[in-house]
């Protein structure tokens, strides 16, 4: 029993690992400007536009321009130039912005250095979105987070070397990057890659995952003005705590872990970070830890529903993660600037700061209490449905009339098109990262509003009301 037991655990883990391995070049440049500052960079935010950093701005000018070109451009992973040509820019753009302060060159190269930075870390992390969403639901959170822990040490082992191999390994990480790229894409089925002409989704779709990301950035980007925005060794660990949670949960307890733990994780961290605020004003450290975790965690979650909505409908993650990661880095900047411009930075201890912050904090758990409501917690960054989709749905919903007045909620109807489909309990809660227990106590509920009782009853009515 002790053996099995371990073999288990040990082929669960081998299994995880090689579902993670490819994918340790996202974490590589998913924060990459934290690489730079490891590497001898003086300032995470380099030279500035006013209140905003120059690489913040080249960032959002990349990001909106890759939100404009995919509707016809993805998928992007079939595009070599493009990926090959980004991580050019990163690699060459990260060896100039390290170049005056390491090498005395003129400050202009590390200015141009910045801004090709800035926008070849924008364009691969978004060619590694588009690889994250064709991903089951659950590999998609345990190579996200498993890349992202594996980053950390990799920031920490560049932080210790000299500063001449600091750069070469920054100039070189891109291509390994992409190295782990192909490998990572090799390993797809084909039919879980997006295809060219394939429907992409309208962002309006999105509009309450948008409306609850810019609640939460801009309360992010406001506290930032008071614990110091940027780059610390606190804001770190408050990043690496979201990322082994979800990992360690994703392993550990896959049968109960889904979506909905990792809101419900997120909200008792911004709580607290913004309480820290107000309780110790002098633990600015402390409340960074918790800030940034909750940051970390609440886009981790934008993201996993994005790659999730982006595999069950077969369309490239490109265009939703580029407008999730705009959105962010747009509103996060806002705030800090607004921040450190008004009475909150001038007078962090006073009634005022205090007043802004409170309201900034409330509208924000307001707003992730009233976007995210539990029953269409998941449906709500999907997209319209097929035609196909449309008539199942319409005919689902007759049947569940003519058995009585109940009717099929949003959540219920989605589970029994992927039972339509052929697909057993397992099967669902995968593809729809819930626990197969929800998805049991969804099928017994659509059993009985259906009239049936087992798969195959409900099989003989779907499809002789189809005749």
């Amino acid at each position: 029993m002790l053996w099995k037991t371990i073999n288990t655990l040990y082929d669960r883990a081998a299994g995880f690992v090689t579902v993670g391995l490819p994918f340790l070049g996202f974490g590589l440049v998913r924060r990459w400007f934290g690489l730079l500052a490891a590497a001898g960079w003086p300032a995470a935010s380099g030279v500035t536009l006013g209140a905003v950093p120059l690489s913040g701005v080249a960032e959002c000018v990349a990001l909106a321009l890759v939100l404009l070109c995919a509707r016809r451009s993805v998928p992007f992973y079939d595009r070599a130039g493009l990926w090959l040509g980004a991580a050019v820019l990163l690699a060459a753009g990260s060896a100039c912005a390290l170049a005056p302060s390491l090498m005395g060159v003129p400050a202009l190269v590390g200015v141009g250095g910045q801004v090709a930075a800035a926008v070849g870390s924008a364009v691969l992390f978004c060619v590694w979105m588009e690889a994250l969403g064709c991903l089951p639901p659950l590999k998609t959170a345990i190579a996200y987070c498993w890349s992202m822990v594996v980053c950390e040490a990799v920031w920490a082992l560049v932080g210790v070397l000299p500063q001449d191999a600091a750069v070469a390994s920054v100039a070189a990480i891109p291509f390994c990057s992409i190295a782990l790229f192909v490998s990572g894409i090799r390993r797809i089925p084909t039919v879980h890659l997006p295809q060219r002409g394939a429907h992409q989704p309208d962002l309006r779709s999105l509009w309450r995952l948008l409306v609850w990301i810019c609640a939460l950035s801009f309360a992010f980007g406001l506290a930032d003005s008071l614990t110091g925005a940027g780059i610390q060794g606190a804001s770190y660990v408050g990043k690496l705590i979201p990322a082994l949670v979800i990992l360690v949960g994703s392993i550990c307890f896959s049968s109960v872990f889904d979506l909905g733990v990792v809101y419900r994780f997120t909200l008792p961290l911004v709580v607290v970070g913004f309480a820290a605020l107000f309780v110790l004003p002098g633990q600015t450290a402390f409340a960074q830890v918790f800030l940034s975790a909750g940051d970390e965690c609440f886009m981790v979650l934008a993201y996993l529903i994005v790659c999730a909505s982006a595999y069950r409908r077969r369309y490239s993650a490109v265009r939703l993660c580029a407008a999730v990661s705009l959105a962010h880095t747009l509103v996060i900047t806002f705030g800090q600037a607004v921040g450190s411009g008004t009475l909150v930075a001038q007078a962090p201890g006073s009634i005022v700061a205090y007043a802004v912050l409170g309201f900034s904090a409330a509208f924000a758990v307001v707003a992730s209490v009233l976007v995210f409501r539990e029953k269409d917690f998941y449906l709500q960054a999907g997209t319209p449905r097929s035609d196909g989709d449309a008539a199942k749905t319409a005919l689902l919903e007759e049947l569940a009339g003519k058995a009585g007045d109940s009717k099929l909620s949003a959540r219920e109807l989605e589970i029994a098109l992927h039972m339509m489909e052929g697909e057993r309990n397992a099967e669902i809660a995968s593809n729809l990262f819930i626990a197969p227990g929800t998805v049991r106590a969804h099928v017994s509920k659509i059993y009985a509003k259906l009239g049936v009782s087992t798969r195959e009853e409900f099989m003989a009515l779907v499809q002789g009301a189809a005749l």
